[in-house]
């Protein structure tokens, strides 16, 4: 199996956003998926779904990422604001994680019919050369935050043996609470307010809905997974430095 997968985001001032999913299942396969998940600053609205199977991955210019995909009337530009994180999260002889973390903190115009939101995002590639299904997890946690100033992202396994990994500003640093209300570690806590539930439900009834070619690749226990996905106002407190505001997306994937 060699799997890739892009993520981008970008959340406006307003708290409007898009979420960006663009993947490649492997070499000879003629479908290309993409996804986008978006939704406007009136938090009452639910947020609207695309996707197809005629998709298109990000390209590097320097340090611009363009993501231009026309079946999804999408193009969009991170213009990279710190350096990038590379991490192997988990191997063993039969394949295993990659993951990518291409733009922690990105300057963002995304363009999709005649809308625009022009804030701050993020962009990572995870890389599967084994079946999710085979990794030690049972629940997943994953999240960003982006500022003109910083960025923080976090990533935690749920299992038997729990695993976390948490980046400030690049820097590699151990986290001591992941979870739904935010995330502390020594030098500072990152804190969630006013959520905004993005999506939520089993994989089958949502990413997968009304999308049967890629559905059928999936074994059951897979479109079984329940993503619960939020964009989050957030504050960060960073020892004697003042605090800052912004956004936070997060996501909790139960696995069993």
């Amino acid at each position: 199996m060699n799997l890739e997968k892009f993520y981008l985001d970008v959340v406006g001032a307003d708290g409007s956003g898009c979420i960006g999913y663009a993947t490649q299942l492997g070499a000879g396969l003629p479908i290309k998926p993409a996804a986008l998940l978006m939704w406007g600053a009136e938090s009452a609205a639910a947020a609207v779904q695309r996707r197809t199977l005629r998709g298109a991955l990000p390209r590097r210019e320097v340090d611009v990422w363009n993501w231009d995909c026309a079946a999804l009337a999408v193009a969009g530009k991170w213009q990279s604001c710190a350096r990038p994180v590379r991490e192997t999260l988990w191997e063993s002889a039969d394949g295993g994680v990659y993951w990518d973390n291409l733009s922690p903190r990105a300057k963002v115009t995304l363009r999709f019919g005649e809308h625009q939101i022009v804030g701050w995002g993020y962009l990572e590639r995870l890389r599967l050369t084994v079946p999710p299904w085979q990794l030690p997890i049972h629940g997943l946690r994953w999240g960003r935050f982006v500022t003109a100033e910083t960025s923080i992202v976090w990533i935690r396994w749920e299992h038997d043996e729990a695993r976390s990994w948490l980046w400030v500003d690049g820097q590699r640093c151990e986290p001591r609470r992941i979870s739904e209300q935010g995330v502390e570690w020594a030098g500072g806590r990152l804190a969630f307010h006013t959520h905004r539930q993005l999506r939520h439900g089993r994989l089958g009834e949502t990413v997968f809905a009304r999308w049967p070619q890629v559905e059928r690749f999936l074994p059951a226990r897979v479109r079984a997974y329940e993503e619960t996905k939020w964009c989050s106002r957030a504050t960060l407190a960073l020892g004697e430095r003042a605090d800052v505001t912004g956004w936070a997306i997060h996501e909790f994937v139960c696995l069993r």
